[in-house]
C-alpha cells in the first residue's frame, strides 16, 4: 500500500461521513483546514467511487420502495421514513424521490400487473 493510499484509508471514515452531508468543496477545505490534507477533487471523486459513497439514491435502488411502503399502509402504518445511503427521507422526500426515479411501467412491471398479452397489439 502507498503512503497516499495509506493516507486515503486514515481519513476514509471522516471524509465520507462529512461528503454525505456537505457539498464535496466544503469537505475539501475541511480536511484541509483540520489535517492538512491537499487533494484534488477528482482524486476525491475518484475514491468516493471506489468506496461506494454516495449522497442520492439510485433509480435500481428506489424501484424497491414503493412496494415496502404498500406493505406498511396495508399493515396501518401510514408514517415512514426511508434511510438510503446513510440520508434519512420523510415520507414527503421520499415520495418525491419515488416520483423521480420510479415510472409507472417499472411500478407494474415489479408487481406483476404487466405481461406480455398487455402489449399486444401495439407498435
Amino acid at each position: 500500500m502507498s503512503s497516499k493510499d495509506a493516507e486515503w484509508s486514515k481519513h476514509k471514515e471522516e471524509v465520507s461521513s462529512l461528503y454525505r452531508k456537505n457539498p464535496l468543496n466544503r469537505v475539501m477545505k475541511h480536511m484541509i483546514a483540520k489535517h492538512g490534507f491537499h487533494r484534488k477533487e477528482s482524486e476525491y471523486k475518484k475514491k468516493l467511487k471506489a468506496w461506494g459513497v454516495r449522497k442520492n439514491g439510485t433509480t435500481s435502488a428506489w424501484v424497491f420502495v414503493p412496494r415496502e411502503v404498500a406493505k406498511r399502509k396495508l399493515q396501518g402504518k401510514e408514517d415512514y421514513e426511508v434511510l438510503m445511503h446513510g440520508k434519512i427521507y420523510t415520507a414527503k422526500q421520499a415520495e418525491r424521490e419515488m416520483a423521480r426515479h420510479v415510472t409507472y411501467t417499472t411500478n407494474c412491471a415489479l408487481e406483476g400487473e404487466l405481461s406480455q398479452s398487455s402489449w399486444a397489439g401495439w407498435g
